[in-house]
This record gives C-alpha cells, structure tokens and sequence, in this order.
C-alpha cells in the first residue's frame, strides 16, 4: 500500500503533468512554477475521486503544499 506522501507525490504529478520524479520533496504552491491555478483544480478533483467526497472549500484553500496533500488524503 502507498503511503500518504507517496500517493501525494503520485496525484499531485498527475495534475501537474510530471513524473514523481519530478515532484520536488518540499513542492508548494508558492516554491513551484508548475503548480499553477490550473493544476491545482487539477489536484483538487484527483483527491476528490481518490476520497469518494468532495472537499470543503477551506480545505480547497489550505492545501498548498505536498505535506498539506498527504495530512487530507
């Protein structure tokens, strides 16, 4: 089974169309020019299928990190 920080990586790669490779350790909104506005809703709707639910809208806001991935999935 995939740990929360790996399946982070992996969904977070997928939305941001790289590899996990890629995907730096510490990738944050603020510290990574290929996650974008774009990629973000991108992100948002991959958790979403992956959690069955939809997420609250606070927590569409807070997750701006690759920690903040992994503590919601």
């Amino acid at each position: 089974m995939k740990t929360n920080s790996n399946l982070a990586k992996i969904l977070l790669a997928k939305a941001t169309e790289r590899t996990p490779e890629e995907v730096p350790g510490d990738a944050a909104v603020d510290n990574w020019d290929a996650w974008d506005s774009l990629s973000h809703m991108r992100l948002i709707l991959a958790m979403e299928s992956h959690l069955g639910r939809e997420l609250p809208p606070e927590a569409v806001v807070e997750i701006g990190s690759l920690e903040d991935i992994g503590r919601y999935l």
